[in-house]
């Protein structure tokens, strides 16, 4: 009886460490690749924020571009009435 308890005993500590061991294993699996997913992130977030600003730029060139051309129509239109002018 004693041997059987000693035996169960024995094998109970060993599936104790055995568990412990795969837990702690599978832990620091998973946090390796908590860690590669998280700089994937960041890597995503730096694009994007990169995108953003390329976006902006865009927007404040053609808002430049837009203005330039009302500029230029304006000087054209000023140009061709002092030329109907200078013709007559």
């Amino acid at each position: 009886m004693k041997f059987f308890a000693f035996i169960f005993i024995v094998a109970g500590l060993g599936s104790t460490i055995l568990v412990k061991y795969l837990t702690t294993v599978r832990t620091i699996r998973l946090r390796e690749s908590l860690l590669e997913v998280e700089g994937d992130l960041r890597l995503l977030r730096g694009k994007v924020k990169q995108a953003e600003n390329q976006k902006e730029i865009v927007k404040r060139e053609l808002k430049q571009a837009q203005r330039q051309k009302k500029t230029l129509e304006k000087q054209t239109k000023a140009a061709e009435s002092e030329l109907d002018t200078l013709r007559k």
